[in-house]
């Protein structure tokens, strides 16, 4: 869903200045979503057709890795218009792990 509003805001607004986050969710959210479909169909045809709480647990914290990913990428505005970003961190503490990150 993510993927396809960007591509059709791309398209309505091109000279937008969110042009490079726009096509960088667009691309992040198609491949990760296609690897994640793609995972739990393999996971549900060879290794299981019951979700379990392991399984459960599993892919909502892939889930959260990918936010994650998303938000290390591209820095959050401040206050409400942020949005959730990634549970149990916050903008301050995001900033502190993308510098850490930044030295490497």
């Amino acid at each position: 869903m993510g993927a396809a509003w960007a591509r059709s805001t791309l398209k309505e607004y091109p000279e937008s200045e969110d042009g490079y986050e726009l096509n960088f969710i667009r691309l992040y959210q198609s491949w990760y979503a296609f690897a994640g479909i793609a995972f739990l169909l393999l996971w549900y045809d060879f290794v299981s057709q019951e979700i379990r709480f392991q399984e459960a647990f599993l892919f909502l914290f892939l889930g959260w890795f990918f936010v994650f990913l998303y938000d290390l990428r591209i820095e959050r505005p401040e206050g409400l218009m942020s949005g959730p970003g990634v549970p149990f961190l916050n903008k301050s503490q995001m900033d502190a792990v993308r510098t850490v990150l930044s030295r490497y």
